[in-house]
């Protein structure tokens, strides 16, 4: 089952947006939040693509007599305030994948191309954001003339600034951003077979230009920053598309194609709008704070921030990394020893031999020390 919320805002700045989630009880929560948010004109409740229900949201009579403009933004669009990500609005934490709608102008199965990048691969604290920009083929020298650049070659007002542009261009310009969350790159890494980050980029790339395509965008070339080695990327995405999309996988796209360069500014503001407006999720007297720095691990304010705020049992909040070698060194240091002995046991109870199976008799398997010591017994046996 996929569940779907389309918003429609009554700011001046463009567009709706859609939100994906993973169950429908996750979707009708959202819904419930913004019904009453002053910014939202009406909200749509999907689920298997059919609708549930549709409500009036809480700026639906503000935007009635104002002319009803709409907002184009991933519910990240330019919203009031100053400084930087300030001015910005976050997804909500409860939404992996989140996307523009499609621009009037990729309509009518003209040939358009898309840009992707990521932002936050690095780090110890936060998401990595996946972004995906695209614009119709033949808008692509109009729309590079905008000034759009590696994102980590401009300033944060930079930044911002183009960010807008490409809000205020909804009309040329769609988007789409993949959230991995820590949590989701820890139990991807920490698996007993580790889904290895490389793999989550890929996957996150697959799903991002599938949701663009499931629009009705005629996508025809595909320009990416390289995850690992260019050629076989480049392979693998040709094959898995079945040919019909020309993948371009470069390292630096996003100084040398500026629809990757659009895409590295997407992930980049969503990402530092998404830490900004970070919404604690663990319950406690002592809210945690958000003066970690960077977030990278050899940054000094984010080393004092994870000391500061790592509990002896829990470790630390999902805003952290767990799969990072910085956690798993400062957890070993500093939260109470955990002895595993269901683990332990497992090895010390050893397999059967293949030989076993071909004896004569019932073959019986060692039990596990753990539950021998507890005296625990298979319901069958009382039977």
């Amino acid at each position: 089952m996929s569940a779907q919320v389309e918003v429609e805002f009554s700011s001046t700045a463009g567009a709706s947006c859609s939100e994906f989630f993973g169950s429908y009880s996750e979707a009708k929560r959202r819904v419930g939040e913004l019904r009453f948010d002053a910014s939202v004109v009406s909200v749509k409740l999907l689920v298997d693509g059919a609708v549930k229900e549709t409500l009036r949201g809480g700026g639906a009579k503000k935007a009635s007599s104002s002319g009803g403009a709409k907002r184009s933004s991933a519910d990240a669009a330019a919203g009031g305030g100053a400084g930087g990500s300030k001015r910005i609005k976050a997804p909500p934490q409860s939404a992996s994948l989140y996307q523009s709608e499609q621009p009037e102008a990729c309509k009518g199965g003209v040939p358009v191309m898309l840009g992707v990048d990521e932002a936050g691969r690095g780090p110890v604290l936060g998401p990595m954001v996946y972004g995906a920009a695209f614009w119709p083929v033949s808008d692509d020298a109009e729309l590079s003339a905008k000034g759009f650049d590696d994102s980590k070659q401009l300033t944060e007002a930079q930044r911002d600034d183009l960010f807008d542009a490409v809000m205020a261009h909804s009309r040329q310009v769609g988007w789409c951003v993949r959230m991995l969350h820590a949590v989701e790159i820890g139990e991807g890494m920490l698996r007993r077979s580790p889904h290895s980050l490389n793999a989550m980029a890929h996957d996150a790339t697959v799903e991002m230009i599938r949701a663009v395509v499931a629009q009705g965008n005629h996508v025809t070339e595909c320009f990416i920053d390289t995850v690992g080695d260019p050629e076989y990327y480049e392979n693998w995405l040709t094959q898995r598309f079945n040919r019909q999309i020309t993948f371009t996988v470069r390292k630096k796209a996003d100084s040398i194609y500026r629809v990757v360069s659009a895409a590295s500014i997407v992930a980049k503001c969503t990402r530092d709008a998404s830490l900004h407006q970070w919404v604690w999720e663990e319950p406690g007297a002592r809210e945690p704070t958000k003066e970690f720095g960077c977030g990278y691990p050899g940054d000094e304010k984010t080393k004092a921030w994870l000391r500061q705020h790592c509990t002896p049992v829990f470790g630390f909040p999902s805003l952290v990394r767990f799969s990072w070698q910085t956690t798993k060194t400062l957890m070993d240091e500093l939260c109470v020893p955990v002895e595993w002995e269901a683990a332990a046991d497992d090895e010390a109870a050893g397999t059967a031999k293949l030989t076993s199976m071909f004896a004569g008799g019932k073959a019986v398997r060692k039990r596990c020390p753990y539950f021998e010591k507890r005296g625990l017994r298979h319901v069958a046996d009382f039977m």
